[in-house]
């Protein structure tokens, strides 16, 4: 279904190119050639399935800390233990730690799959001693 699709908005896009010829001053070739270009594009698009959510982790939020200092001692005892991390603010907060109060604070974010085992290290304590 997608390629008659294709081949549609091709056709209609290249009889919209040699009518606005004149306005335009573009050949009627390169015309029909930009809309040819366009429907593969879309084509490809269409017919390219989509990832799977189940393949993609998504983060969630573990913990939000009131300074990026905070933040960064227990993002790094995390990396340690080989469970990545995502600070979204961390570099609005580097830049304007008078910023962090408006933010609400600073997120520490870890793939869903990791949130168990990021819990249980923050639980245990050894997060904090780690620095």
């Amino acid at each position: 279904m997608a390629g008659w699709r294709s081949v549609a908005l091709a056709a209609v896009g290249a009889a919209v190119w040699v009518v606005a010829e004149p306005a335009i001053g573009l050949a009627p070739w390169a015309g029909a050639l930009i809309s040819v270009v366009v429907a593969l594009f879309w084509y490809v698009a269409v017919t390219t399935p989509a990832h799977d959510d189940e393949d993609m982790d998504r983060w969630v939020v573990l913990a939000t800390y009131g300074t990026l200092h905070d933040a960064y001692v227990i993002r790094s005892a995390l990396e340690g233990s080989a469970i990545p991390c995502l600070m979204p603010e961390e570099h609005t907060a580097g830049a304007r730690s008078d910023l962090v109060v408006a933010m609400q604070g600073v997120r520490l974010m870890v793939p869903a799959s990791e949130l168990e085992r990021a819990r249980d290290l923050l639980r245990s304590g050894d997060a904090r001693r780690a620095h």
